[in-house]
């Protein structure tokens, strides 16, 4: 899994928040979906094996928004020795 932090601009209120955790939600993939009016931001969690940073940029542009990535990080699999 990769989670990557989306500047979101164009979010006034609690539906815009709404439309762009369902728009990143309905994107093959996609697990984890925090949206921050307050930050202006949206972190994604998804699988870059079944979607990738421009899908999901261009899902929440067709639900009326500007976004940009600013940090991507890969999650290692759980389980196993953490010395490795």
């Amino acid at each position: 899994m990769q989670t990557t932090l989306f500047k979101v601009a164009g979010m006034t209120c609690g539906s815009c928040v709404a439309r762009v955790t369902n728009a990143l939600r309905l994107v093959h993939g996609v697990g984890n979906v925090n949206v921050s009016l307050a930050g202006a931001a949206a972190t994604v969690e998804f699988d870059h094996q079944l979607t990738t940073l421009e899908q999901l940029q261009a899902a929440v542009r067709h639900a009326g928004y500007g976004i940009d990535a600013v940090q991507t990080a890969t999650q290692k699999p759980k389980g196993g020795c953490c010395c490795h």
